[in-house]
């Protein structure tokens, strides 16, 4: 049953993530006048080089995730994770840094941008770094740490989606609510699963 639930997730997660990159095609002829982009014409010299980066990067880590979760023993693991850990430490996760700084929801959206980027490249080194060491254990507590963090985009569209259809929040913070839905609740019970497994 639980193989069913993570193959039906999977499914819906590239979907989305493939929805991701075509509502991205956009940005590579800007309109700074609607959407993500307002307000971002100043900085756009600049910017634009970690808005692209980040918007081919961050789907392609999400992507390579999947094989690792679902065939964890598989003989291309070890590759797979190495290429994982290159996209993420030296494009999808500095780009998504820069990215924070002008990130919208005023200073909170700001914090939890950053608070994301840093803590996917302290996850995602870790995981490494474990792994190099043969720790398998702290490499799987901390691959799964990176992974939620990675899967924070498509869990942000959806409750985005979500809550478009069902309206169940509509304020000025709403974009800051669901942003922090998305990955903060399920990290922190993710590390007390496992402080209390011990």
């Amino acid at each position: 049953m639980l193989r069913l639930v993570k193959y039906f997730y999977f499914l819906l997660a590239i979907f989305i993530c493939f929805e991701i990159i075509r509502i991205s095609i956009p940005y590579y002829t800007p309109d700074f006048g609607k959407g993500f982009l307002i307000g971002k014409e100043e900085i756009w010299s600049f910017y634009k080089f970690a808005l692209y980066a980040h918007i081919i990067f961050a789907p392609l880590a999400f992507l390579l995730t999947i094989p690792q979760i679902l065939y964890p023993k598989w003989s291309a693991h070890r590759s797979i994770g190495k290429a994982y850990v290159i996209v993420v430490l030296l494009l999808a996760a500095p780009s998504g840094l820069i990215m924070a700084f002008f990130a919208h929801g005023g200073w909170m959206g700001k914090v939890l941008f950053l608070s994301l980027s840093i803590l996917w490249i302290f996850y995602t080194y870790l995981a490494f770094s474990n792994a190099k060491k043969n720790q398998f254990d702290l490499h799987r507590k901390f691959a799964i740490g990176s992974f939620i963090l990675c899967n924070s985009a498509i869990l942000l569209r959806l409750f985005h989606y979500l809550n478009l259809k069902l309206d169940l929040l509509n304020s000025g913070n709403t974009y800051v609510i669901i942003s922090f839905l998305s990955w903060v609740p399920i990290l922190i019970m993710y590390e007390i699963y496992y402080l209390n497994r011990k």
